[in-house]
């Protein structure tokens, strides 16, 4: 969501909100519970605006892992073949960094088969 004021600065979601709680329309458990407001002509429900904000996209984060680690429960054989491949090109190296991503093609692999295979729920529409 976005709205223009007059001197043509744009406004997002995080914006009106915050206009909100300084005219007093907003209040702490509003953001928790929810709230129904009056903007620019238009009626916005929010149910629990932080909540919201704060946890949707991990779900989606954490319903991926679930799934990457279950394939590879369920093949060790493919786990092993992919561990062996990190382990060549990381070698000694324990931790992966940002700047390893590109470079493990076989992991960006295993992410990307197991969303084909179990796409989380907001990419089904």
């Amino acid at each position: 969501m976005r709205r223009y004021e007059d001197n043509g600065r744009v406004e997002d979601f995080v914006d009106v909100l915050l206009g909100l709680e300084k005219e007093e329309k907003l209040s702490d458990p509003d953001m928790f519970y929810g709230i129904v407001v009056h903007v620019d002509d238009v009626w916005i429900k929010e149910d629990k605006i932080l909540h919201g904000m704060v946890f949707r996209g991990t779900d989606t984060v954490a319903t991926l892992m679930e799934w990457i680690m279950a394939r590879m429960v369920l093949h060790p054989n493919i786990k092993a073949k992919e561990k062996a491949k990190i382990d060549a090109i990381m070698g000694n190296s324990m931790l992966v960094s940002d700047a390893d991503i590109p470079n493990l093609h076989c992991l960006q692999s295993v992410v990307k088969e197991s969303l084909r295979m179990h796409p989380p729920g907001p990419l089904l529409s």
